[in-house]
């Protein structure tokens, strides 16, 4: 599932990226941005992270099954170099 999706079906979801030597991050809630992207850090990392809060209004289970993550997260790290699940 693409970014703009999950931001379209939670409540809250924010995005951190590192990259050339920062740290930067945007918020949304219900797909609205909070603020722009702004710095927040350093770091010598690179990579992405979405957290977001599923929609309950939407969904009727929002619960996540570890097993089924992980399998999945597996499987997508076989296919996108650089990929990584913690």
């Amino acid at each position: 599932m693409g970014v703009s999706c999950v931001n379209a079906l939670s409540t809250r979801m924010v995005t951190t990226v590192q990259r050339e030597g920062k740290i930067f991050e945007q918020e949304y809630r219900i797909g609205v941005p909070q603020y722009d992207v702004r710095e927040i850090g350093i770091s010598e990392k690179h990579g992405t992270h979405q957290h977001f809060w599923p929609d309950a209004s939407i969904f009727t289970v929002t619960e996540y099954k570890f097993d089924i993550l992980k399998g999945r997260l597996r499987e997508l790290s076989y296919l996108n170099r650089g990929f990584a699940y913690r």
